[in-house]
């Protein structure tokens, strides 16, 4: 858990759907605000359905608080990466 990314989190102008989400990645990132994750674990992590994580997630992407890379696994399962953009 990063303690700056968390409070840099806390401070964006988000909706609150898309600050919980943020807030959980934060949460679960490195120094470097770095995390990986699955949709499955951040909708039991939010309370939210996965559909609504993806769009939160895409709203996250577009405003520029996130950026998503590509991971090495091709199944609906696959963990990916996130960087918080602090």
């Amino acid at each position: 858990m990063s303690a700056e990314a968390t409070a840099w989190a806390w401070q964006q102008r988000v909706n609150s759907g898309a600050k919980m989400l943020l807030l959980c990645l934060a949460d679960q990132s490195d120094p470097m605000g770095r995390c990986q994750a699955t949709a499955y674990e951040l909708s039991a992590q939010c309370g939210y359905s996965r559909s609504t994580v993806f769009k939160h997630l895409t709203a996250l992407i577009r405003a520029g608080f996130l950026e998503r890379s590509a991971t090495r696994e091709a199944t609906r399962q696959a963990a990916h990466h996130y960087q918080l953009v602090i």
